[in-house]
């Protein structure tokens, strides 16, 4: 038994999509089942890409309305079933900055963006971090939790994907701007990062 509850409502795209069920993300990618190891979640379908320059993301993107999501329905489904638990529910979003971005356009194009273009990330970044201030908000107000936990891989089994300057450049103010905001809602903020990120 754990102290606290993971909250993943399906009316969020990514929870399916990402999950186990496959489908369009939030963003409009498309996640397949791995059909080899079905205890493992989808991934994004091999070549599918929404955005081929990141210095047309403002174009080429279709940003989710966050707020058409059925979040009253889910968050009084999650209320009733833990209505006599007195553990702290935490809301999860399951991609942040760069595990977006690498869903959006590959690896290695989202890589190469860090290096080639690091203003236009950044514009990118701190547009992402709007909404995912959007949906602290919905996973307050209808689900009352108490903590958020933003998923986001920054290394991997060996060192980090990026350098420690990268880290700093692009990712913290994004960082910053949810995690303040999640503050100022009165909760807790954790990150979830796979890999061995000493640098």
């Amino acid at each position: 038994c754990a102290d606290l509850i993971d909250v993943t409502p399906e009316c969020i795209p990514d929870v399916v999509a990402c999950g186990f069920g496959g489908g369009l993300d939030a963003f409009g990618v498309k996640w397949i089942p791995d059909t080899n190891a079905e205890d493992l979640p989808s991934f994004v379908e091999p070549g599918f890409t929404v955005l081929h320059d990141i210095t047309k993301w403002r174009e080429e993107l279709r940003f989710p309305d966050v707020d058409s999501w059925d979040w009253a329905a889910c968050g009084k489904k999650y209320r009733e079933f833990y209505a006599d638990d007195d553990r702290m529910l935490r809301g999860i979003i399951l991609s942040g900055f760069f595990e977006r971005l690498i869903s959006l356009m590959g690896f290695q194009n989202a890589a190469l963006s860090l290096i080639m273009e690091p203003e236009e990330v950044a514009a990118l970044f701190d547009a992402l971090a709007d909404v995912n201030c959007k949906i602290i908000d919905h996973y307050v107000d209808d689900f009352g939790c108490g903590q958020v936990m933003l998923h986001d891989d920054w290394s991997a089994q060996r060192a980090p994907f990026f350098s420690l300057d990268t880290a700093m450049d692009l990712l913290v103010a994004p960082m910053k701007k949810v995690i303040d905001h999640a503050h100022e809602r009165g909760i807790i903020f954790t990150h979830h990062s796979c890999g061995n990120a000493v640098d």
